[in-house]
């Protein structure tokens, strides 16, 4: 999703995804984790039954978990899928523990203390939304488990028991989704900071840059157009030199919220550094861009004149060379006319509306 201040988790910056690769590699220490204590549990019962059928199910959720090892984590991170990976991997557990205990005579087998395992792990590291639907499908494991053996007169726990044991598995789901969203907020608020301009409340460079490198990605898929304007106060120096740096700070803002209300809602407005600013629009081409080139400096030029730079991307267009193409036509409009003289003290003084 595209926008000035986006810090969805679907739009994860290099630290993000050093993070969640960083948790698939926990998630299989802890897969190897259950996998070790179940085996463990069977050598410690072998005169119980069911053993033979408990470790083939322990050597398939060690498979499993050796080929989530063997797969690109950062590739996976960086999928649009990556949720559903997590997901399937949790529920993929939650079966793994469930028939691991109905193998091991029910809902008094010991294996199911390992959802607890499985929604702490979720609550660390998923959305809450996922963090629901795990904790939700624990519960159900202990019901559905509790079921399967409620005609066995001594697998059967009793009513109470398995109540008990709902109830609580339940609560520590609520926990963990109350953690999860304590956290997803927490991750937002840092997101924001590394991303936002504070003077203005626009993107910084860093965000515009991780946005600018989707946006190309879908222009090399053919998915979608993409223009850039940049923008660079004529005189700002001025401004700073004449009526003080506040003034100036005052001007910057006021031109932030300009830029904000004159693009669409999917646009996004960037402050790169000092008085120069971009603007990323998706599904414009060259001709649109001009024609919001032309608003933007209308709307800034009662107060401050601007030269502005425009650019359209092609699929063999980098980073580097998208922006340098709007940065030639910029300089080439600031090398037209000198419009220093134009800011006046009237205009830059006055008050932010």
């Amino acid at each position: 999703m595209w926008g000035a201040t986006d810090t969805s988790p679907i739009d994860l910056g290099d630290d993000e995804l050093q993070l969640r690769a960083q948790m698939i590699r926990a998630g299989v220490g802890l897969s190897l984790v259950l996998v070790a204590l179940v085996a463990l549990w069977c050598a410690l019962t072998w005169d119980q039954p069911n053993r033979g059928l408990l470790l083939g199910l322990d050597g398939l959720a060690l498979t499993a978990t050796l080929v989530v090892a063997a797969l690109p984590a950062r590739r996976i991170v960086a999928s649009r899928h990556r949720e559903h990976f997590f997901l399937g991997w949790s529920l993929s557990l939650i079966v793994f523990i469930g028939a691991a205990a109905a193998a091991d005579g029910g809902a008094r087998s010991p294996s199911l203390l390992l959802l607890f395992l499985t929604m702490t792990f979720a609550a660390l590291t998923y959305p809450r939304r996922t963090v629901v639907i795990v904790s939700a499908a624990s519960a159900v494991t202990v019901v559905l488990v509790a079921r399967l053996h409620a005609a066995s007169p001594t697998a059967d726990p009793g009513a109470t028991y398995v109540v008990a044991l709902t109830l609580t598995i339940a609560a520590v789901g609520l926990m963990c989704v109350w953690q999860a969203r304590i956290l997803q907020d927490q991750r937002r608020r840092l997101l924001l900071l590394t991303r936002q301009d504070p003077l203005t409340g626009c993107l910084n460079r860093r965000g515009f840059e991780v946005l600018l490198g989707e946006g190309l990605d879908r222009v090399r898929a053919g998915e979608d157009q993409l223009s850039v304007v940049v923008i660079d106060f004529d005189g700002f120096k001025k401004v700073n030199d004449t009526h003080g740096h506040a003034a100036g700070d005052e001007l910057l803002r006021w031109a932030a919220h300009e830029l904000r209300t004159t693009v669409r809602h999917d646009d996004v407005v960037a402050r790169l550094g000092g008085d120069e600013f971009a603007l990323l629009l998706p599904g414009l081409d060259a001709d649109a861009a001009t024609v919001v080139a032309d608003r933007v400096s209308v709307a800034l030029g009662p107060r401050i004149p601007i030269s502005t730079g425009t650019a359209t991307a092609t699929p063999g267009s980098t980073a580097d060379s998208f922006l340098l193409a709007a940065d030639r036509v910029l300089y080439a409009a600031k090398g037209r006319a000198d419009r220093v003289d134009r800011v006046s003290t009237e205009t830059v003084l006055r008050p932010e509306r």
